[in-house]
């Protein structure tokens, strides 16, 4: 828990910059990766826009692990004492925000999960 006026101002400080920073970079991972309608006029396979997807979440866990490093590097660096509620806020804001804004990774898991490439396989049994 926040205790104390000095440490509630620092830490709605750190979510607003943090916040503002995430709205901003998130966007450039996802416009590293094309939409779906590029890969449709690519005409490209289940198969290719998988892999794309599973690329691009291995991206933005790397960037999440990245992240981490440096808010626990910033929340040791401002010395505050209640770090695990600095953490946890980072956390949860990363998690949402970073996975939030890509409209690209969001609009092919949608379309993957209609045309799921092993429907296309029939299992007997």
């Amino acid at each position: 828990m926040i205790g104390g006026y000095y440490s509630f101002l620092k830490f709605m400080i750190f979510i607003i910059i943090y916040e503002i920073f995430l709205i901003m970079f998130s966007p450039i991972i996802d416009h590293s990766f094309t939409s779906l309608d590029q890969d449709k006029v690519l005409k490209e396979t289940n198969y290719e826009i998988l892999f794309e997807i599973i690329a691009h979440i291995v991206v933005l866990t790397m960037v999440f692990l990245v992240l981490d490093k440096m808010m626990d590097y910033i929340i040791n660096t401002i010395r505050e004492k209640d770090a695990d509620s600095f953490r946890r806020a980072a956390e949860l804001l990363t998690a949402i925000t970073l996975i939030g804004l890509q409209n690209n990774l969001i609009k092919k898991l949608m379309y993957i999960t209609h045309e799921h490439p092993f429907r296309e396989v029939k299992i007997e049994h």
